[in-house]
């Protein structure tokens, strides 16, 4: 045998050695640690949910009490009032579920002394009870050396507990952190009185589902304004507890609060239905009624802190609460009174009773929804009503708010006498809402207005008041004439004492009378678009008041005939009927003009109201109609250009040159001759004076002030006559020759091209 063997034969047998005093060594039970494997259960059997649980702290002089309910927790001690669910409940389970991992039961060898256990002066004593009554009682000492692990020993056992949890943690927890910091618990919406007393004062009522001023005076609440005051109250927390034995409330402010805050509420629980109803009818369903109060005195002011106190439910601590929540608390009376005049909460109006000074309207909506005037004797058919006149009035009611309000009606209101009183009926609601509006505030940017069932009178904008004392006629229809273009097959327009009138033949439209020719298509087109479906800006008047509004001698009167193309023949037998034509319908317009000329009025003939117009529309009518194209040529077949008057000149063409009459040398720059030809071809006539029988002498047209005259290569000539005087400074009566009697007005921009001398058709250089 070698050494090498030697020696690993010693190391085998060496190893077995050991191996063999292990066995022997584990299988004996250590000394103070139990029998089976994983940590045990300290509270054994377990206790069911915690009701009541006490906190005694070395060194402290009362402990800490708490009772436990379903969501709630509630200190006893040393201070009543509310306690932190949450820190309360973390703190009975660890406690309850605290578990061991060794025992060390009296006489045993390892037993840690008194002072190392920590467990002759616990460092805290815990009770736990739970709601069948069995309590547990805890002494906590200190931490095992060099481990997160306790000494725990449980009252009436003599055995000290080594636990597996770091309590350093809950240890740390005392009076502040198990202190409820929320001061309410209440359900906003079971909240039926609110009353604040000192500053502000007043008194709020809630009324189903609506909240009503009660105090100072009565008046409809914003229900928003509330729900942000309840909303503060429910979630109000205590920011720190500043002394909870005040004798002295003065240095808080609290000995005459600033403000006390009273919210009581009613919280309605259903009782049980009967199992056997009467056959007659069911019952009302019936509610246990619980209320609570809710009292808190605010008073002065540190640091962005208000001092506060609990008085009921009592607490007799002085503690702090962020200015900033308590804010909310105190909104300004006229904050929360309702800004909305009159509610339609979200009913649809059937009838509206419009009335200003002695003149009344009455709106219905008929079976399809839509809006009517109500006739005045039953055998009247009813009219329509201006669908956007009444859905505006709607809109202004629906958004109508208060700028301020007034406490006492003056006669400068001028409720005696309103501009306008409205009566409004709501789909399932007894009593119509009404509506009176006044007169304006002195500085005429408002207006009074009254709710005539609260009487409460607000200030308006002044336009809002404007619009919703427009007066009856503004819901008359604004409608005055309608057709299809389509159908037009006559147009007749009378004005400054004389009648045109047009006619589509053959599918294009003439000019009939006075003379017969071409039309100007693009006004023609553009008075039928405005005619076709005519409606007003607004409705001035009636049928009476035409002779005031100058209706009685229109400016304009319009007739457009119309008829609808005949249906197809009828097959129906062997032979195909042409059926018969149809009827020709007129409509007639008349229109005038406000006496200053800024506002035009139209009504169709036999209408029974008036309206104010776009101007467009008079306009169009008073344009031209006859066919302002003056000549047809084109300025490369003229031959010979002349001029006679201030400026005279006769321009020949010879060959594919322009030479001046008795004077060959003049240089003829032939493009001028070509531009001028073209602004004689292109000339329009502003608008004809006469279109026949005008007595030339009368416009200064039997000694032109100028004529020119072209003649083309075809032999054919025109000579255009201007005068030296027109319907104003700037524009020229005209007339051509081969017709004197028509007289026509030129634009001034025209006159200008037409007014130039010899030298203008001078060659350069």
């Amino acid at each position: 045998m070698n050494r090498n063997t030697t020696i690993g034969l010693v190391l085998v047998l060496g190893l077995a050695v050991i191996g063999l005093w292990w066995a022997t060594s584990t299988s004996k039970p250590p000394t103070g640690l139990e029998e089976a494997a994983g940590p045990k259960r300290l509270i054994d059997p377990p206790l069911g949910e915690i009701r009541e649980f006490e906190v005694a702290s070395s060194g402290s002089a009362a402990p800490l009490k708490f009772t436990i309910e379903t969501g709630k927790a509630t200190m006893s001690s040393p201070v009543p009032g509310p306690a932190d669910y949450n820190a309360v409940t973390m703190s009975t389970t660890m406690y309850k579920e605290m578990r061991y991992s060794r025992a060390f039961p009296a006489g045993d060898a390892e037993r840690p002394t008194e002072q190392m256990s920590g467990l002759a002066s616990p460092v805290r004593t815990v009770t736990l009870k739970d709601g069948e009554g069995r309590t547990a009682i805890l002494k906590i000492g200190a931490r095992q050396a060099l481990s997160a692990k306790t000494y725990v020993q449980k009252q009436g056992d003599d055995t000290i507990y080594l636990v597996d949890t770091d309590v350093s943690a809950e240890l740390r927890k005392g009076l502040a952190e198990y202190r409820g910091k929320r001061l309410t618990d209440f359900a906003q919406s079971d909240a039926v009185r609110i009353e604040l007393q000192g500053d502000p004062t007043y008194t709020l009522v809630r009324e189903g589902e609506n909240w009503n001023i009660d105090a100072p005076y009565k008046a409809r609440a914003d229900r928003l304004v509330v729900n942000r005051i309840l909303a503060a109250a429910s979630n109000l927390n205590v920011s720190k507890f500043v002394d909870d034995e005040a004798k002295n409330l003065r240095p808080y402010g609290l000995e005459n609060p600033r403000t006390v805050v009273t919210i009581v509420t009613e919280k309605k629980t259903p009782r049980p239905q009967p199992t056997t109803a009467p056959a007659s009818a069911p019952s009302e369903p019936q509610f246990d009624v619980e209320t609570h109060t809710f009292k808190l005195a605010l008073g002065g002011v540190a640091d962005e802190m208000v001092f506060a106190r609990l008085l009921e439910p009592a607490l007799p601590s002085v503690f702090n609460v962020a200015q900033s929540n308590v804010k909310d608390l105190q909104r300004p009376l006229d904050e929360l009174r309702d800004k909305t005049i009159v509610s339609l909460a979200g009913r649809n109006p059937q009838k509206i009773v419009y009335t200003s000074g002695q003149t009344s309207v009455t709106l219905v909506k008929n079976a399809a929804a839509q809006w009517e005037l109500e006739p005045a004797t039953p055998v009247e058919p009813a009219r329509p009503a201006e669908y956007a006149a009444v859905e505006e009035l709607l809109k202004n009611l629906r958004e109508l708010k208060a700028v301020g309000f007034e406490t006492t009606p003056t006669p400068v209101m001028g409720f005696d006498a309103p501009r306008a009183r409205i009566v409004l009926t709501l789909e399932g609601q007894v009593e119509p809402v009404r509506l009176s509006i006044g007169q304006y505030t002195p500085s005429k940017t408002g207006a009074y207005a009254r709710n005539e069932q609260d009487m409460a009178i607000a200030v308006i904008p002044a336009k809002v008041a404007d619009e919703l004392a427009a007066g009856p006629l503004s819901f008359w229809s604004r409608d005055l004439v309608r057709f299809t273009r389509d159908h037009v097959v006559e147009f007749e327009i009378t004005r400054d004492g004389r009648t045109l009138k047009l006619a589509k033949q053959d599918g294009a439209w003439k000019f009939l009378s006075p003379i017969q020719g071409d039309c100007e298509q693009g006004i023609l087109n553009a008075a039928l678009a405005d005619l076709s479906n005519l409606r007003g800006r607004r409705v001035i008047g009636l049928a009476a008041d035409a002779k005031k509004l100058g209706l009685d001698k229109p400016a304009v009167r319009a007739v457009v005939s119309t008829q609808a193309p005949a249906p197809p023949p009828s097959t129906q037998t062997s032979q195909p009927v042409e059926p018969p034509a149809q009827p020709i319908e007129r409509h007639v317009v008349l229109l005038a003009r406000e006496a200053d000329g800024e506002r035009v009025f139209a009504m169709a003939e036999g209408g029974d109201r008036i309206c104010e117009i776009d101007a467009r529309v008079i306009q169009n009518l008073e344009a031209e109609f006859f066919s302002t194209r003056l000549v047809s040529f084109e300025p490369s077949d003229v031959t010979r250009l002349r001029s006679d008057g201030s400026a005279n000149f006769l321009f020949e063409k010879v060959g594919e040159n322009w030479r001046l009459r008795g004077e060959e040398t003049f240089a003829v720059d032939a493009t001028k001759i070509a531009q001028f030809c073209g602004t004689l071809r292109d000339l329009r006539a502003a608008r004809f004076v006469a279109y026949d029988g005008a007595r030339p002498a009368d416009y200064g047209l039997d000694a032109p002030q100028q004529s020119f005259t072209i003649q083309t290569a075809a032999g054919d000539a025109m000579t255009l006559n201007v005068s030296a005087k027109g319907p104003d400074s700037q524009s020229r009566y005209a007339s051509l020759a081969s017709a004197p009697g028509r007289v026509f007005v030129i634009k001034s921009e025209d006159v200008s091209k037409l007014t130039v001398g010899l030298l203008h058709f001078q060659q350069a250089g």
